[in-house]
């Protein structure tokens, strides 16, 4: 049987036998005389360069029956390239780690048998069964789109954030199989891996809870930039080939208004095929409108060969399926022709002889490959969490600087020890590098070993250590990286992320608004600490910090807040008052400060959210809701901190 390999030169030597008639008038070969009747070599070679192109696809059973993959062979594809027919020259059956499955069963070994080694033709046919559908271990990756997820709080009357969570968290607990491996990743502006491959179910629930309870995950998503949005899908993609095996990725928005040219496109399934990406999607708002026709959620699945889960679906119900059709992904393979080159966009359309299968096929296979900055971007992407560090970032808009939406802010590192307890082994000196920027300009960049009393906390403290660094930022969206390692890089983490500053509040206003959870010391002074959880105890509920410009009062008083219970508790009013002097916080002369607002005594356990004064929003910001969740563990002792001027 003859196999093709894409990009493989097939060399072929031209051997010229010698006649005796030409032996006896050559003097010249003497000898070819000497040995009379063997072969002569000549200097002459010829090359003949043929190039395969590769493409995978997914065949969909209208009703989920993994044994109508089974009976699908070479002979029921067509193939279009650029319009015209093209001769398909083999499909092959793949399992989940991108491998050709072995010819296991009966069916296909007497196929292979009946096809004869040197039957081109014959062997396009195969049809490579795997012995045991369904058995292969999968990698899921979880993609929360913050940006596009509670898009329809009142028409859904609640939130679908929450509810992709605990859908997530049941797949974990009654579909992850031994071998599996899942990753979480968030999207605000900037993908952010959270975690490395994990493969134990109870280590994946609570890094998912601790993804769930991180400020800025849990919040109502205010209009942002997506001009970054593609261009964070390319990276991701683009990492997660680091990783063999093919990658089930699972995109969590309620919908999106996202009309791609065909150029972009091209771009975006092309990057994930060279890495083994199918993305998938579950439809979020059925539960809520029992119906449901999503604008543009369900383009990429699509045409990376994954799937748009309606219906009613779960992640669980999805996760199953996908399981169950592990025999549907094939490997297409065909011979490109010299006028494919020519075209800027080369096409495919590939069909099925099918009425029962639903086919999800690329349009192009012209890819291009990542350029440098995206190779360097997609390194620094990855957390390497298995290097025993984690960090977390966040940055606080202290108060306006008087410039032109200007911000003094500070930019909060949060550097623990992961994958063990604390123990008396001192950790190696610890680096922190920082940058700050709005992508063209840099704010800030810090290259900083840790203090001793700094490496003491991380070593021996489970809640770890809070490094801050002050810079000044504009108004709009902000970048921030950091990369802890020690000198031998043995020890290691990194994150990327982005937050989308506002304008310093115009009088009578209040915003941002912060979840508080201590306080800490800057510079010998005592101040509050913004949290870096959502998560907290029934006993020590959160305080709730709004930067705000004067005049606010009415007959004398502040207006208050409000807490609304989303399972179903009774709300309570919360109380406002200006921080005061003496906290760090703000100049001096400057008339504008922090309200605070403190609840007295515990909460019940629920979701809850805190809605500033209504009289205090600013309608260009839109709504400055605070979400968290009460809990019935008690919280941890407070970080030690550090601040570099």
């Amino acid at each position: 049987m003859i196999r093709f390999r894409p990009y493989v030169a097939l060399r072929v030597l031209a051997l010229c036998l010698l006649v005796p008639a030409l032996l006896t008038t050559a003097p010249m070969l003497p000898a070819a005389q000497e040995r009379e009747g063997e072969p002569a070599r000549v200097g002459l070679e010829e090359e003949v360069e043929v190039r395969i192109i590769q493409v995978e696809l997914t065949a969909w059973p209208g009703n989920d029956n993994p044994e109508v993959c089974l009976d699908l062979n070479a002979a029921d594809f067509e193939l279009r390239v650029n319009g015209m027919p093209r001769e398909i020259l083999a499909v092959d059956r793949l399992h989940e780690y991108g491998r050709l499955l072995p010819q296991g069963s009966p069916r296909g070994a007497d196929t292979a048998a009946a096809a004869g080694e040197g039957d081109l033709e014959a062997s396009a046919s195969l049809s490579l069964d795997s012995p045991s559908p369904g058995r292969d271990p999968m990698q899921f990756v979880f993609y929360f789109d913050i940006l596009h997820l509670n898009k329809h709080i009142f028409e859904c009357k609640g939130m679908t954030q929450p509810l992709v969570f605990s859908w997530v968290r049941k797949m974990l607990e009654e579909e992850f199989q031994p071998g599996d491996r899942v990753m979480l990743v968030s999207f605000k502006g900037w993908p952010n891996i959270h975690t490395g491959w994990v493969e134990d179910r109870e280590e994946a629930l609570v890094l998912l809870e601790e993804l769930e309870n991180t400020p800025g995950i849990m919040f109502t998503p205010e209009p942002q930039r997506l001009d970054r949005w593609m261009e964070g899908w390319m990276v991701l993609f683009q990492a997660l080939g680091l990783s063999p095996g093919r990658k089930h990725l699972f995109h969590f928005g309620d919908d999106m208004d996202w009309n791609p040219t065909a150029t972009d496109l091209n771009r975006l399934v092309g990057r994930a095929q060279a890495n083994k990406v199918l993305v998938h999607a579950v439809n979020l708002l059925w539960h809520c409108r029992g119906y449901s026709i999503p604008n543009a959620l369900g383009t990429l699945p699509f045409h990376t060969g994954g799937r748009l889960f309606g219906g009613g679906q779960t992640v669980s119900r999805a996760v199953s399926t996908l399981r169950r059709l592990q025999a549907c992904r094939f490997r297409l393979s065909f011979r490109s022709e010299p006028g494919d080159s020519r075209r800027r966009r080369p096409s495919i359309r590939v069909t099925l002889n099918r009425e029962d299968v639903r086919l999800a096929a690329p349009a192009s296979f012209q890819v291009r490959s990542p350029s440098m900055d995206e190779r360097t971007q997609a390194l620094a992407l990855l957390p390497r969490w298995e290097q025993g560090l984690r960090v977390d970032v966040a940055l606080w808009p202290l108060h306006p600087t008087g410039r032109k939406k200007r911000w003094d802010a500070l930019l909060m590192a949060w550097i623990r020890r992961t994958g063990a307890s604390p123990t008396s082994e001192a950790l190696p000196p610890i680096t922190v590098e920082a940058r700050v920027s709005n992508g063209a300009k840099t704010y800030a960049s810090y290259h900083l070993p840790l203090a001793a009393d700094a490496m003491d906390f991380i070593s021996h403290d489970p809640t770890g250590y809070l490094q801050l660094f002050r810079v000044e930022v504009k108004s709009g969206d902000v970048d921030m990286v950091v990369v802890v390692h020690d000198a031998l890089n043995r020890l290691g983490a990194s994150i990327r992320t982005t937050v989308s500053i506002p304008a310093p509040p115009r009088p009578g206003t209040a915003h941002p608004w912060l979840l508080l959870d201590g306080l800490m010391t800057l510079q010998g002074q005592s101040t509050v600490r913004p949290s870096f959880t959502t998560s907290f105890s029934p006993s020590r509920p959160p305080w709730f910090l709004g930067y705000a410009c004067p005049p606010l009062e009415e007959n004398g008083r502040l207006p208050p807040g409000w807490l609304v219970g989303r399972d179903g508790q009774e709300g309570r009013t919360v109380n406002l008052s200006w921080l005061g002097e003496g906290w760090g916080l703000d100049p001096d002369d400057s008339p504008c400060g922090w309200l605070l607002g403190k609840l007295e005594g515990p909460l019940p356990k629920g979701l809850w959210t805190f809605e500033p004064p209504a009289a205090l929003l600013d309608e260009k910001h839109g709504t400055a809701s605070l979400h968290f969740r009460i809990r019935e563990a008690e919280q941890e002792e407070g970080l030690g901190v550090k601040m570099e001027p």
